[in-house]
């Protein structure tokens, strides 16, 4: 099997785990991602990445991510102090109200 395929097979079956979405909603608010937005991690500038998968139900993680120092693909779970940046520089929904998340 090709790695197109594999990503394919991830993205469309999930990640092979069970959910539980009631354990989201206790921990408060669920980040939101669609493809073309940008996953910002934490720590150095090589936590970058462009986000060409969503495995998770309604934008939720994880995501599929294609790293922009190396082009690598992974499949990643971001920790709370992530951050999404829309592709059309919106802010998402769980944003505060009047703010953007392409902001620093």
């Amino acid at each position: 099997m090709t790695a197109r395929a594999t990503l394919t097979t991830l993205v469309s079956e999930g990640a092979g785990g069970v959910r539980n979405d009631h354990s989201e909603a206790m921990a408060g608010g669920v980040m939101r991602a669609s493809v073309g937005d940008v996953l910002v991690l934490p720590g150095s500038k090589g936590r970058t990445g462009l986000v060409i998968g969503v495995v998770g139900k309604d934008g939720a993680p994880p995501y599929v991510i294609k790293w922009q120092v190396d082009g690598h693909i992974a499949m990643v779970t971001p920790d709370p102090y992530s951050r999404i940046i829309r592709a059309s520089g919106g802010s998402h929904p769980e944003s505060p109200p009047g703010t953007s998340s392409n902001q620093a």
